[in-house]
């Protein structure tokens, strides 16, 4: 028999000992449709149990391509982190050059997301360009570096590309968590691989005929937030 647990989320199909069943043959089966409603999302049955399904509004399809193993030293236990990505690594395969003439970001997103077999959903972004040089980089990755231009974001759900305003770009009120309640860890990393002492951007003015130089060394960060040095946060 399958019943509903008062004050549980699911149902119960246990059967006493002492019930007993006897083999019928039917002409029809029976497809428990009053317990596995074909217009809502599928239950599975865990340890003799109906989880009832409550789905998010909005569910995003992932990849899952890293996978670190921790150690356990006292009094932490081993920790099995995994990395998701979204679908964007997908389309970093093949590099192209090519120009864009006469065209809007948007309507560039769009054409890529053609190339690419996705649909698109779009903000018109209403600049139009004269030209623009995708030069030897992946398309989706030319399409990230014109969305950070105009604070936009890429993001590909399912089989839509989106090309919109990015969303930490709207007037929405800062999450605050508390370790220990609300945030239950916390695995920050910090890689020093190739760190340099300067860095130098260049550019051409046409209209002078002279190069544009930008240069940035140590000490010239507008802001550190709130953080301190390698050294003395190593120290301490």
């Amino acid at each position: 028999m399958v019943t509903m647990k008062k004050g549980k989320s699911f149902l119960d199909n246990r059967t006493k000992k002492s019930q007993r069943f006897q083999l019928q043959d039917v002409d029809e089966p029976n497809l428990y449709r009053d317990v596995f409603p074909y217009e809502e999302v599928c239950r599975v049955e865990f340890d003799h149990r109906v989880e009832l399904i409550d789905p998010p509004e909005e569910i995003f399809i992932t990849d899952t391509t890293f996978r670190d193993g921790q150690q356990a030293r006292p009094p932490y236990t081993v920790q099995q982190i995994v990395d998701l990505y979204d679908m964007l690594h997908r389309f970093r395969r093949g590099y192209k050059t090519r120009s864009f003439t006469d065209m809007k970001d948007s309507q560039i997103a769009q054409q890529i997301a053609t190339d690419l077999g996705l649909r698109a959903q779009v903000e018109d972004t209403e600049i139009v360009h004269d030209y623009l040089l995708q030069h030897n980089q992946a398309d989706i990755d030319f399409l990230l570096e014109r969305a950070r231009r105009i604070r936009f974001e890429v993001v590909v759900k399912d089989k839509t590309l989106y090309f919109r305003n990015a969303g930490n770009d709207k007037k929405t009120e800062a999450v605050s968590l508390n370790y220990g309640s609300t945030l239950k860890s916390f695995y920050p990393r910090l890689s020093t691989v190739q760190q340099v002492s300067e860095v130098v951007v260049q550019g051409w003015d046409p209209k002078k005929k002279e190069a544009i130089v930008g240069k940035a060394v140590q000490g010239d960060e507008v802001s550190k937030m709130n953080g301190s040095n390698l050294h003395q946060a190593s120290c301490r």
